[in-house]
C-alpha cells in the first residue's frame, strides 16, 4: 500500500492460511474495489481507532432527552403511589 510503513504486512495480501472465501475477498478488494477508490484520490487503509465526535446538538439532545425521561419517571412514580393508595383505601 502507498504510504505505509514496510514493517506492516499488507492484510490484503494472499496468505495460504486464508479459507477460499477470504482469498475470494481479498481477490475482489485487490482488483476492483480498491482501483475504484483509488480513482476517486483514496486508498484502502486498515482502520487503526475510531474517535466519536459529538457535536453541540447531540449535547443539547441528550440533555433534553433525560431531562424528558426523569419527567416521566416522576409522573410514573406520582401515579403508581396514587394508584397504590387508592387500592388500599377501603372501598365505600
Amino acid at each position: 500500500m502507498a504510504g505505509q510503513n514496510a514493517s506492516v504486512p499488507d492484510s490484503l495480501a494472499f496468505n495460504e492460511k486464508d479459507s477460499e472465501v477470504v482469498g475470494m475477498i481479498k481477490e475482489l478488494l485487490e482488483t476492483r474495489i480498491r482501483p475504484a477508490i483509488q480513482d476517486d484520490g483514496g486508498d484502502i487503509e486498515e482502520v487503526q481507532g475510531v474517535t466519536q465526535v459529538v457535536d453541540e446538538a447531540e449535547i443539547t439532545s441528550n440533555e433534553e432527552f433525560a431531562r424528558f425521561e426523569a419527567k416521566l419517571r416522576e409522573q410514573k412514580g406520582v401515579t403508581a403511589a396514587s394508584a397504590e393508595k387508592e387500592a388500599a383505601a377501603p372501598a365505600l
